[in-house]
């Protein structure tokens, strides 16, 4: 969205309202996450305060720019994967316990992939997964480019659209 401080003085005032939301949001998101020690309970927690709110929306900050020359948008799809170290004790207890489970089928690869680890030092392991496809908007100011994720609206205030 964008606004025009000429046409509207009071889109002067939305950069400041918008820094005190994202700390709201950020004060509630430390507290839900410092209050509730596990995921069922702050799910439970958010659900008896906010029935049918969205964690993610409640959490994510809004983007406000104000103080860039914002020259255009362009907005597109991302795909992207999500790694993570984990503690190796961790990941070959889940792998025999999915191995004690699983069928002939997958017993082979499973006791393949627990011999591979076992080589492997912790501090070289990575698990990677496939995040869902999300908005961005690649975003030219001045002589750079920004690229944002946008699940939400972006504000710009500026005289030119």
């Amino acid at each position: 969205m964008w606004l025009s401080p000429l046409r509207d003085a009071s889109a002067l005032e939305i950069p400041d309202l918008v820094e005190r939301i994202n700390a709201a949001k950020t004060a509630i998101e430390e507290y839900v996450i410092g209050t509730f020690s596990t995921r069922q309970e702050r799910f439970e927690a958010l659900r008896a305060e906010c029935p049918g709110i969205m964690t993610m929306h409640l959490y994510r900050h809004i983007r406000c720019f104000a103080h860039e020359k914002v020259l255009s948008v362009r907005f597109t799809w991302q795909r992207k994967d999500s790694l993570s170290k984990p503690v190796k004790n961790d990941l070959v207890r889940r792998i025999s316990e999915e191995l004690e489970r699983s069928g002939p089928d997958y017993r082979l690869p499973l006791e393949q992939l627990l011999s591979r680890l076992d080589r492997v030092p912790e501090s070289s392991l990575r698990v990677r997964r496939q995040v869902r496809v999300q908005p961005v908007a690649n975003i030219r100011v001045g002589d750079g480019l920004k690229t944002v994720t946008a699940p939400m609206p972006l504000l710009f205030i500026q005289e030119q659209p």
